[in-house]
């Protein structure tokens, strides 16, 4: 009578050993397992434009006889400090061939390393100066600058600012969220006002994601 109760409470215990192998074997199998990726990257530039472009303010025609020139240049430092800038030229005269002539230049500062991936609020800071001769400076010719990314609203800007003077602007840059295939677009703008028209220009520097 004894051998049965013996043999099963060996039974048991190849059961419960059993139990005790394929648990540690699931365990072994889930630690070993690769954890899941962590989704990284960072912003690279692609590129430079201009809105708008020299050969279009080139196409611009005047007439005979009279003064009238736009231009526009700028740059996209990308580094993990960025910079942008925007520098515009208007010249032009009145029926009375008095000459009118106003530069602005527009740079902005992003801070917090942009393009090394990070939170996709930046530090930004910009600054306008505004040169001219002495007709603009009678007319009130001023410039004002700021910067965006993509359709939002400024992120940081000045009022007019007059010829001789600088002015400062402070805010936060937000980037669109880095995913693989992302893009954005950087604006630094500038408008320009001498006395006998305006100018408007922009640097656009392209961004993409790229993963780690």
């Amino acid at each position: 009578m004894g051998r049965p109760v013996e043999s099963r409470r060996t039974s048991g215990r190849i059961v419960a050993c059993r139990g005790a192998r394929l648990l540690a074997w699931a365990t072994a199998v889930v630690l070993a397992a690769p954890a899941a990726a962590v989704a990284g990257g960072h912003w690279v530039s692609d590129g430079i434009t201009y809105d708008p472009t020299q050969a279009e303010l080139a196409a611009v025609g005047k007439m005979p006889g009279r003064i009238y020139e736009k231009r526009i240049s700028g740059g996209f430092q990308a580094t993990e400090t960025a910079i942008g800038t925007v520098e515009v030229f208007f010249t032009a005269d009145d029926p009375d061939h008095k000459v009118f002539l106003g530069t602005c230049s527009v740079s902005f500062r992003i801070d917090g390393a942009p393009m090394t991936g990070g939170a996709p609020g930046y530090a930004t800071s910009g600054i306008v100066q505004v040169g001219g001769n002495d007709a603009s400076k009678a007319a009130g010719a001023t410039c004002s600058g700021a910067v965006a990314v993509d359709n939002a609203d400024d992120a940081a800007g000045t009022g007019p600012v007059a010829i001789g003077a600088t002015g400062n602007a402070k805010g936060t840059l937000v980037l669109p969220k880095g995913v693989p295939g992302a893009t954005a677009t950087i604006h630094v703008k500038a408008y320009l006002s001498i006395g006998v028209g305006a100018f408007g220009g922009r640097t656009d520097a392209h961004l993409r994601w790229v993963g780690d």
